[in-house]
């Protein structure tokens, strides 16, 4: 299975962080940074990276393809494809998610040292800030 994730940040250094909606299958009640989902079968990593991203931001642009992690046992792997969003404009409210803003690096760093975040997010920005 692949699943992307596109971080969104402004050219302030901020993130963009929201709390996924209880009703969502995966995660709920989890922190996000940014857009993501499972990529389409027989769809492209980086189309379904595109797509996620307008789905749940309106935002209409090719995100920047970082790394791949991957978990789980063969035969059944996990594949998050990373990418990241430099976004300066408003980010509409979604039913992604039940609340929004955009926080600073060091903010996003004190969440991920409480495990506010689900375990393919909290590897992903460990590795994206060698931390």
């Amino acid at each position: 299975m692949d699943v992307v994730i596109i971080f969104i940040k402004n050219s302030k250094g901020e993130f963009f962080l929201h709390k996924r909606s209880v009703r969502k299958f995966a995660a709920p009640g989890f922190l996000g940074v940014g857009a993501g989902g499972k990529v389409k079968i027989g769809e492209k990593v980086d189309e379904g990276a595109k797509r996620e991203l307008f789905e749940e931001t309106g935002i209409a642009k090719t995100p920047k393809k970082l790394f791949t992690l991957t978990w789980g046992l063969w035969p059944i792997l996990y594949n998050v494809h990373f990418y990241e969003l430099t976004y300066n404009g408003k980010i509409p409210n979604s039913q992604e998610w039940e609340w929004s803003k955009w926080v600073k690096k060091s903010e996003l760093l004190e969440l991920l040292d409480k495990h506010a975040f689900y375990f393919d997010t909290t590897e992903g920005l460990k590795k994206y800030f060698n931390h």
